[in-house]
């Protein structure tokens, strides 16, 4: 931080990423995790045992190529089967969203 009090970018981001990281951390071990479908691209869904609860998704490519592709998820709190229809994952990336 300098004396003016404006924020590095740098700190900024770390202090963002801590504050999501603690968040989660008391959300993650209460969700289910379950595999995508076969015809999506590799991911990870992370869903709450209520269907009104907060859910993840991680994404992963660890090829040397960008993946691209539709994405299948199930959201049970509408009780039916979300297309996200193109998403691209860079190569050797493991992303998330929420």
């Amino acid at each position: 931080m300098s004396f003016s009090g404006d924020e590095a970018a740098r700190r900024g981001d770390s202090r963002r990423n801590a504050a999501l990281l603690q968040r989660w951390a008391a959300i993650l071990p209460s969700l289910t995790r379950s595999a995508s479908s076969p015809e999506s691209l590799p991911a990870y869904s992370f869903s709450p045992q209520d269907a009104h609860g907060a859910s993840a998704v991680s994404l992963s490519n660890r090829g040397a190529t960008p993946a691209a592709g539709p994405l299948y998820l199930y959201d049970p709190s509408v009780g039916r089967q979300l297309i996200v229809s193109r998403v691209e994952v860079p190569a050797a990336k493991i992303s998330g969203c929420r």
